[in-house]
């Protein structure tokens, strides 16, 4: 079944687990676990696709590379922040090993200085978020 809801709720968090494996014919990647207020439960079954390679695993697999290549290509000014939060690797031998750094993709910077000093005084928490990186 397929549904489309565009998103309607100010600043509403999108979260969602991003999976890749190595398969036989390339590098299986998921879309699974999706939440938001707008939406709701999405991607509870897995939507996936295989991109074919040559590479013989994910060894060499870096965060930085994910950073790297992504981004906000379409409406930036509306996305405040897009990160990583997590990257967990799991091993054949059942080991699962879980980076906790939190890898800053987007930030959506308003200028405070473009902001009416009354509004700035009345909102000083919206424009004074500390993010460390």
């Amino acid at each position: 079944m397929n549904k489309s809801a565009t998103l309607y709720r100010t600043s509403d968090r999108i979260q969602y687990t991003i999976a890749m494996e190595k398969v036989t014919d390339g590098i299986k990647f998921e879309l699974l676990n999706g939440s938001s207020r707008t939406w709701g439960r999405f991607a509870q079954t897995p939507v996936a696709v295989t991109l074919p390679t040559n590479i013989s695993g994910l060894d060499g697999y870096s965060p930085d590379f994910s950073v790297s290549s992504s981004g906000v290509n379409l409406g930036a000014h509306r996305v405040d922040l897009l990160y990583i939060t997590a990257v967990r690797s799991a091993f054949s031998n059942g080991q699962t090993v879980t980076d906790g750094t939190d890898r800053v993709i987007h930030r959506y910077n308003i200028s405070v200085e473009d902001v009416p000093l009354a509004e700035y005084e009345q909102n000083v928490d919206e424009y004074n978020v500390d993010i460390t990186e």
